[in-house]
Order: structure tokens, then sequence, then C-alpha cells
């Protein structure tokens, strides 16, 4: 669990932002919203010299990755295996919001991975009938029985070891033992936006004294969105037995309601 720094345009609050220790990490207990990151922080990346992560580059990986439920199109995969859906219902109060916004000239989007980012709207969800879709979920289960495959759960990487410039091995502790393990091809690193940078740190990449917050601040300054929450009435999860009841029923009906899992649906992204 991490506490972000005081934000400058949340008026000096505090974010809270839980990561996810899990398999399938944050993707197991985030909101299921699916926006990537901007075309502008791409092609910056390339500018500096990455070979192959412009947002032309990247954009076939991306339509490869996704079931959309509204199909292929120039922007979107289908056949994928990360699922990704419209919300299944609508807000008289997230309408009022778009709308609100529109007013003051943020342009409606109806798909924030789409030609263009910005302006106010539903988003799409990584779920599909009623379900989370985490990656565990959609690229793990598929593969977990595989000989050349092996999970280990509750274990704790604290660094990278190289040779030279390249990644040949981790060490980790599991259960209050340390343990080290060497890589016959590559590392690949997959700890999020804050523990992959961090353990990059750990492992003596980067300024010595160049602090996660800041690392975290320099790489996600573009893309700032304000989500829109949808109230779940708490009744419907811990009150009587007929509100569980009748919960449980719609969601096992139509896949909708406080059993979805997602209660936020609408935000307004600015570059």
């Amino acid at each position: 669990m991490y506490q972000s720094e005081p934000e400058p345009e949340l008026n000096g609050r505090s974010v809270f932002t839980p990561r996810g220790r899990v398999l399938g990490g944050s993707s197991s207990i985030n909101g299921l919203v699916h926006v990537r990151g901007q075309r502008e922080d791409f092609d910056a990346w390339a500018r500096l010299g990455n070979a192959g992560w412009s947002y032309g580059e990247v954009l076939p990986y991306f339509r490869k990755s996704e079931d959309q439920q509204d199909g292929k199109s120039e922007y979107h995969g289908a056949g994928g295996p990360l699922p990704v859906s419209a919300l299944p219902d609508r807000h008289a109060l997230c309408d009022a919001f778009i709308a609100a916004a529109g007013e003051i000239g943020i342009p409606r989007n109806d798909d924030f991975n789409g030609e263009h980012q910005e302006g106010a709207g539903y988003y799409h969800a990584t779920a599909r009938s009623g379900r989370r879709a985490s990656c565990a979920v959609a690229y793990l289960r598929p593969v977990r029985k595989r000989s050349n495959l092996c999970i280990q759960t509750g274990a704790l990487v604290t660094r990278i070891r190289f040779d030279g410039r390249h990644a040949v091995g981790v060490d980790y502790q599991l259960r209050g033992a340390s343990y080290t393990l060497r890589a016959h091809r590559e590392v690949l690193l997959c700890g999020g936006s804050f523990n992959s940078p961090q353990l990059l740190q750990l492992s003596g990449l980067g300024r010595r004294r160049y602090s996660l917050v800041t690392a975290f601040r320099s790489c996600c300054t573009r893309q700032v969105s304000v989500k829109v929450s949808r109230i779940i009435s708490t009744s419907a999860l811990s009150g009587s037995a007929r509100n569980r009841s009748r919960s449980t029923t719609r969601w096992l009906q139509s896949r909708v309601g406080s059993r979805w899992g997602c209660a936020m649906s609408c935000c307004v992204a600015a570059p």
C-alpha cells in the first residue's frame, strides 16, 4: 500500500494507491479501467533513442492483446487474450458530468484508446460477462499447466543480477530464506509503475539519490484523468439477506450491479 506525496492539483491531498500483491498484480484489484498510455509519451521515448517504442510501433501489440467487444478496428483488436468491454449500464450522475464537461468545452470521447484520448465519457473495462479479466486470468491461467512454467507465490524479488549491462538473474526471498535464480535467456520486469523503478534502483540502476517519487513523477506527468464514481449502496453488499439476494439475482441474470466489480463509470482525461 502506498500514499502519494501531496498533490498540488488536488489541493494538497494525498492519494491512496494500493498495489496488487497477488497473481495478476494490480489488475486483480484495480477499477478495471482500460486506458493505454498516451501517444505523445511513446513517441517521446522513441525520440530519446528507444527503438521500437513509438506509438505506431507498439499499437499492433495493443491490438493483438485485445478481445474488444466492439470488434476489430484501426485501434482495437479482436480474438486476443484480454477481454475489453463497454460498461454494461449508464448512470444519471455520470451522464450529467459528461454533459457538464461538454458545456465548458471538453469534447465527448467514447473511446479513450482511439485516435484521441482527451475528453470526457464512459470508459471501457477489462471484464466480460460480469467477471474481471486480470492479467492472471487473461495470460497466466491458460498456460499454467505448461511443463516449462513454474509459478512461485509469496516470493519477494529484492535485486536483479547483472553481468555487465545484461540482466542474468534475480535474488528473491521466500518464507525467510534467500534464493538466486539464473536466467538462460532474459529477465522480464513486471513490477508495475511503482515497484519496477524501485527494484531497478535497488539493483543499482539510475541516480543514487533519485527518489522513487521523483522517478514516478518524471515518467507519468503527461496524462491526467479524473474519474466519477458511482456510489453503490452498502445495503446491497452488507445489508439484509433480502437485499443481498436481490443484488446477487441481478448479477446472475444480467451480469450488472454491485457484483460486477466496477464502481467507477466515467472519466475526463487531458494531456
